[in-house]
C-alpha cells in the first residue's frame, strides 16, 4: 500500500514540474549563444566540423604501429573520390592548441596523402 502511494506521489510530481516548465516561457534576454566547441580555423558542419590537417596530431600512445602502406593508398584514392565519409573523433588539447586523434588515424594518414587541407572530424 505505501509503495502505491509513493508511485502516485512521484507522478504527481513530476506531471506537476512539467506542467510548470510548460508553462514558464523563455524569455529571449536569457538565450546565451555558447562558444564551446568552436575553435580558430574550424568550419562547423551538420554533427561535425572540418579542421586543417595541420591543426591535426596522431596520438602518440596510439596502439596501432604500423600502417599498410597499400591499403592507405587505396584509402586515399577513395578520399580522393568521396572525400572522408566518416569524420574522425578528435580531442582538442588546450594547453598545446591542436586536435589529437582519438579515432581515425587511418583516415587522417590517407587524407595527407590525398593532399586535402581540412577534413572532418
Amino acid at each position: 500500500m505505501a509503495r502505491k502511494n509513493f508511485l502516485k506521489q512521484a507522478q504527481h510530481s513530476i506531471v506537476d514540474s512539467q506542467t510548470l516548465i510548460a508553462e514558464e516561457p523563455i524569455q529571449e534576454d536569457h538565450i546565451v549563444e555558447s562558444k564551446r566547441g568552436q575553435y580558430e580555423g574550424t568550419t562547423r558542419l551538420k554533427g561535425a566540423r572540418k579542421i586543417p590537417l595541420n591543426k591535426i596530431k596522431p596520438d602518440p600512445n596510439q596502439p596501432r604501429t604500423t600502417f599498410d602502406e597499400e591499403s592507405l593508398s587505396e584509402l586515399a584514392n577513395s578520399i580522393k573520390q568521396h572525400g572522408v565519409l566518416e569524420p574522425i573523433t578528435v580531442e582538442y588539447i588546450q594547453t598545446e592548441g591542436y586536435f589529437k586523434i582519438i579515432s581515425g588515424e587511418r583516415r587522417y594518414r590517407a587524407s595527407q596523402l590525398s593532399e586535402l587541407t581540412q577534413m572532418p572530424c
